[in-house]
């Protein structure tokens, strides 16, 4: 077995991790929807809004931290891997 093939091999494998990384932080965030949706929290009563206005405000500003997160992590794997190919 070469360098080439060797260095192939490494490249193949940490993609392989990297994607399995990516996949299991996506399901975090389904499985937080499906959660919500079956204790019917998914609905807004308009009695209660503004009593659950600032915990919604921190789980929205929390979410949206992790999808930018993911963005670029995603962005860094796909940079990465064309780099990794020249």
């Amino acid at each position: 077995m070469g360098k080439e093939d060797l260095k192939q091999q490494q490249s193949l494998q940490a993609r392989e991790t990297w994607a399995k990384m990516g996949l299991w932080a996506a399901r975090r965030l389904s499985c937080g929807q499906k959660k919500k949706y079956q204790q019917r929290r998914h609905l807004v009563d308009v009695t209660e809004i503004f009593n659950q206005l600032h915990g919604e405000k921190k789980r929205r500003l929390i979410k949206l931290i992790y999808l930018v997160f993911l963005l670029f992590l995603s962005l860094f794997w796909m940079i990465w891997s064309v780099l990794d190919d020249e």
